[in-house]
Order: C-alpha cells, then sequence, then structure tokens
C-alpha cells in the first residue's frame, strides 16, 4: 500500500531537480518585458530572493516639460504591463497551491514531503508577496511620473495660453498703429496735393507777373527811346535855327 502511493506521489509530483531544470515561459507583457522577465520553476523561485525575482528597469527618461504621446503611450503599457504580470503571479500561486495541496492529499502518510511541501508553499508566498510588494513600489512610483509630468504640461500648456495673449494684444497694437500710420499718410497726401495746387497757382501767378514786366519794359524802352530820338530831333532844329540867325 504504501509502495502504491509512493509511486503516485512520485508520478503526480515533479522532483526537485526536474522544477529546478524546467522553465515555466515567459511572463506576459510587451516583448521588452518579456526579454527581461522569466517564469521561473518553484524549486527556483524557492532558491533565489524574493527581492531579485522582479527587478525595476529605469528608462533613464530625462525629465520633459511636455508629454509626447508615445512616452506617455509607453508608461500606460509599463502599468498595463504591471497589472498582467501580477494577475498572473496570483494565477499561478493559486495553481501551485492547488498542485501542493493535491501533492499533501496524495503524499499524507510521508511527514518528509509534507514538511518539504509546506516549505515549499511558504517559499512560493513569500515570494509572491515580495513580488506583488515590488511590483506595487515599480507602480506608484510610474504613477508618480505620470502625475509630475501631467502637471509639467498643465504647467506649460498654460505658458503656452499665457503667450497666445500676449501675442494676440500685440497683434491688436501693431495694427491700431498701422491705422495710425495709414491715417496720417493719407492726411500727408492731402496736404501734398493742396501744396502742390498752391505751387502751380504761385508759378502762373509770376508767369503772368513776367509776361506782364516784359510788357511794360518793353513799354519803356519805347517810350525812352522815342523821347531820345525827339530830344536829338529838337536839339539839331535848334541848331539850325540860330545858325540861320546868325547868317
Amino acid at each position: 500500500m504504501s509502495n502504491g502511493n509512493t509511486d503516485v506521489n512520485i508520478n503526480a509530483s515533479p522532483t526537485a531537480e526536474e522544477q529546478r531544470n524546467e522553465p515555466d515561459g515567459h511572463l506576459p507583457g510587451s516583448v521588452s518585458d518579456q526579454e527581461k522577465k522569466v517564469r521561473l520553476s518553484p524549486a527556483t523561485m524557492s532558491a533565489k530572493n524574493s527581492t531579485d525575482l522582479v527587478e525595476y528597469v529605469d528608462r533613464g527618461h530625462s525629465f520633459l516639460p511636455v508629454i509626447p504621446n508615445t512616452q506617455r503611450r509607453q508608461l500606460e503599457d509599463r502599468l498595463n504591463t504591471q497589472e498582467r504580470t501580477i494577475a498572473f503571479l496570483l494565477e499561478q500561486a493559486f495553481r501551485i497551491k492547488e498542485e501542493i495541496s493535491a501533492c499533501l492529499q496524495g503524499a499524507h502518510g510521508f511527514q518528509k514531503e509534507e514538511l518539504l511541501a509546506r516549505k515549499l508553499l511558504e517559499s512560493h508566498i513569500q515570494t509572491i508577496t515580495s513580488i506583488v510588494k515590488k511590483l506595487s513600489q515599480n507602480i506608484e512610483i510610474l504613477e508618480h511620473q505620470i502625475r509630475a509630468r501631467d502637471q509639467a504640461a498643465t504647467g506649460t500648456n498654460f505658458a503656452v495660453q499665457e503667450l497666445n495673449t500676449r501675442h494676440l494684444q500685440g497683434v491688436g497694437d501693431l495694427r491700431g498703429r498701422v491705422a495710425r500710420c495709414d491715417s496720417s499718410i493719407v492726411k500727408l497726401s492731402g496736404d501734398i496735393q493742396f501744396i502742390r495746387h498752391e505751387h502751380q497757382k504761385i508759378e502762373k501767378t509770376i508767369q503772368n507777373f513776367m509776361s506782364a514786366l516784359e510788357t511794360v519794359s518793353k513799354n519803356l524802352d519805347m517810350k525812352v527811346t522815342e523821347n531820345i530820338w525827339n530830344s536829338y530831333i529838337m536839339c539839331y532844329c535848334q541848331k539850325i535855327i540860330i545858325a540861320y540867325q546868325n547868317a
């Protein structure tokens, strides 16, 4: 009877070496996370340090005032990956618990196997607990980074709105100045046209004066010439008269 139970237990539960050598596959998530996280067998999980099973990979992103959509999508993907990992680990813990319970029920008469199974179960529970705590810390860090970047983006948007308001005010001021310059140009154009008209009038008046002066000067020249000839003729006549009287 004991040999039958032993064979059943040996066939039902894998040995420590098989558990140690058997990889469980990749964790669910993105390809980059699958390259860095590998599901471990129960024996390997019990042998490793619980804090070393999940390592927080710092992306090394510099602090940016504006969050691009790609970075925000990466952060959301990381949060979703963490949630899927927690769910998967909890499911694996329950599955391992059921397997160990079944093994304990089949090997109830063997104290060593029962003690080993209990230790293995306790190790798995501690491992899962430490993993969940580590993932919770990573999620809190990511949420803090998202809040900080959202606040930075809000501040940047406010500054952009303020700059836009100042720009609109400056454009309105420039438009007012341009309108005043246009009105001044129109006024100066009217003044220039008035000055041109007055200048044309003055030129016409000067031309009239010049023609009048030429006419007067011609008349004076004619009168002076006539008076000179008259005086010359009178002098000649007087000389003739005097000469005739003396003769």
